[in-house]
Parts: C-alpha cells; sequence; structure tokens
C-alpha cells in the first residue's frame, strides 16, 4: 500500500516554514506544494534532484521572503514619516511586528530600532538571494549560456567595427 502523507506531515519534513506565493507553498530546501485541480488536497513534490531546478526553486522560496522584508521595511519606513517627531507614539501603535517571519521583536519599542533590525534582515535575504544566484552562475548549463552570449556579443562587435569602417570609407570618397 502506498505512503499517503497529509500537507502538515509533509511541511514538517520540510522545515516545517513555508511562504506561499500564488497559491504554490515553497518551502527553502525546494519542496514545494501546490493546490491539486481538486482544489481541496494540495500535490506535494520534494526539492527536485536537477541541480538547476532545486536551485530555481530555492531562490523563489528566498526572493519571497526578501520582498516581504522588503515591503515590510518600506511600510514601517512610511509609517514612522507619517509621525515625525512624535516620539510618543509607540512603534506598536504604528505597525505590527511578524513574529513569524522574522522572529523576537526588538526589545526596544523605538520605531528606528525596528526600522534597523529590518533592514538587518533585508540585508541578509538580499545575500541568500545572491548567493543562489552565484550558485546559479556556476552550473554547467550557465557557463555554456554565458560563454555562448560572449560569441554573439563578438560577432556583433566585429560587425559593427566593419560597418564603421566602411562607413567611413564612403564619408572620405569627395568629388
Amino acid at each position: 500500500m502506498p505512503f499517503v502523507e497529509n500537507f502538515q506531515e509533509f511541511a514538517l519534513r520540510h522545515g516545517g516554514k513555508f511562504v506561499k506565493v500564488d497559491g504554490i507553498c515553497l518551502f527553502s530546501d525546494g519542496a514545494l506544494a501546490s493546490p491539486s485541480p481538486l482544489g481541496k488536497q494540495k500535490d506535494l513534490y520534494d526539492p527536485p534532484t536537477d541541480p538547476s531546478e532545486l536551485l530555481k526553486n530555492k531562490r523563489a522560496y528566498h526572493l519571497a521572503k526578501l520582498q516581504r522584508a522588503e515591503t515590510d521595511f518600506h511600510s514601517l519606513k512610511s509609517r514612522l514619516l507619517e509621525f515625525p517627531g512624535n516620539v510618543s507614539v509607540s512603534v506598536h501603535h504604528l505597525w505590527q511586528w511578524n513574529v513569524t517571519e522574522f522572529g523576537p521583536e526588538p526589545p526596544d519599542a523605538d520605531g528606528k530600532v525596528w526600522l534597523g533590525a529590518l533592514r538587518s534582515i533585508v540585508m541578509e535575504r538580499r545575500e541568500k538571494v545572491k548567493s543562489i544566484d552565484a550558485q546559479i552562475g556556476k552550473l554547467p548549463g550557465a557557463v555554456v549560456r554565458r560563454e555562448q552570449e560572449a560569441e554573439v556579443a563578438e560577432i556583433e562587435r566585429q560587425r559593427r567595427e566593419k560597418l564603421i569602417a566602411y562607413q567611413t570609407e564612403i564619408i572620405g570618397i569627395e568629388v
């Protein structure tokens, strides 16, 4: 009899935390769950074995996390700017810290402290996406594609040089 795993078991097996993008649950290890055509059960997919697909899934997860952190950073910053100099307004009244997304809230209820903490989270997440992009760039397919793009660029550069030389010769013909 085949093993049937529910979403909660699947999620726990893949770290428990996920990000939902367009109805698809993305996990940090590259696994994903998407709604089935029938709508009730989710189709569950373990991380792909293909390195390119695996990195693509991981990048999607971390990019979604980054975008959420950036959105929250700008949201908090806007709220703080709406109340300039009003230090009597607690940051708790302006914005809700997302403990699930960012961990425990900073101990100081100062808006600048919270904004600095969110900035640090954004920077960490940017580095993570950058690191995955570098890994993708080292994959054999990416290296071949860059080499092909370089060859095409060199051919185009040579074509432009010949065109400029020809145009220069034509301009030089006088009566």
